[in-house]
């Protein structure tokens, strides 16, 4: 599950405090604005539970109830993030997250997913950005290059690519991350 159908499910299931319960608590209907999904993915999470027998409902859709099957799956389903990988190249910032699941996780949503990010931005724009928001979950699932890789040929190309542009901002950090570069090289040797 992505963070936000996490969050909504959450909210659901406590609002339900039990399946087949909604008499109990606040509808789909209500929740809706107060844990700020949008309402067309709120909906579709629905749609898609239904198709799951998690979620049922009468005549309209976002005024049902978390089944029991849904009760206990819902509770059982989760992706953890077990590796993020970031590969500096030519092209940009190569981010690869390896993702394991438990429960009834679709599929796709296991193994490695791959994007790429501009050089310069910083890690914890991507981090917050894409790690803590659960985008790694739609991004291609592709596997990060097998180790070892020539890091002196990684480390040249590197920075003969950043820093003709660092260095047209400030000269003296240009050569401060070329040192660091090399430094980090050294004691991974």
């Amino acid at each position: 599950m992505k963070p936000d159908e996490r969050a909504f499910a959450e909210a659901l299931r406590a609002a339900h405090g039990g399946p087949f319960n909604p008499a109990k608590g606040r509808s789909p209907r209500e929740l809706i604005p107060e844990i700020g999904i949008n309402h067309k993915r709120a909906w579709y999470l629905l749609e898609k539970w239904a198709g799951r027998d998690w979620y049922d409902y009468g005549v309209t859709l976002d005024l049902g109830w978390i089944t029991q099957k849904g009760w206990e799956e819902m509770a059982n389903a989760r992706t953890d993030l077990r590796e993020i990988r970031f590969l500096l190249e030519p092209d940009g910032q190569h981010v690869y997250v390896y993702v394991e699941g438990q429960g009834d996780v679709p599929h796709i949503c296991l193994g490695w997913h791959h994007q790429v990010f501009p050089h310069g931005k910083p890690m914890t724009e991507i981090l917050a950005d894409f790690i803590v928001t659960g985008d790694y979950l739609s991004a291609e699932q592709k596997r990060p290059p097998d180790f070892p890789i020539d890091l002196a040929a990684v480390v040249d190309q590197a920075v003969a690519t950043m820093q003709p542009a660092v260095e047209a901002e400030n000269s003296v950090a240009g050569h401060g991350l070329t040192v660091a570069i090399r430094t980090a090289l050294a004691m991974c040797r």
